[in-house]
């Protein structure tokens, strides 16, 4: 899921004896059964990750129609 993506960027990763500390913004949309438009389902998950961004680091936002009209 994506809360574990984000959760899992959240630990220290080990390289050559440095510890890094990186963190990820998520943004999500579900297809529809109905519809099978990749480019639709892309712009959708970028507005997502535009409120992900919004919100601050390592955080997860799921598409909602309101966010393309913030988008416009």
């Amino acid at each position: 899921t994506g809360s574990a993506l984000v959760s899992a960027f959240q630990r220290p990763l080990r390289v050559d004896e440095r510890e890094l500390l990186v963190g990820v913004s998520v943004g999500a949309s579900l297809q529809e059964p109905e519809r099978q438009d990749a480019a639709m389902l892309l712009r959708e998950a970028d507005a997502a990750l535009f409120k992900a961004k919004q919100l601050g680091r390592n955080q997860l936002a799921l598409f909602t129609p309101d966010l393309l009209e913030f988008a416009a």
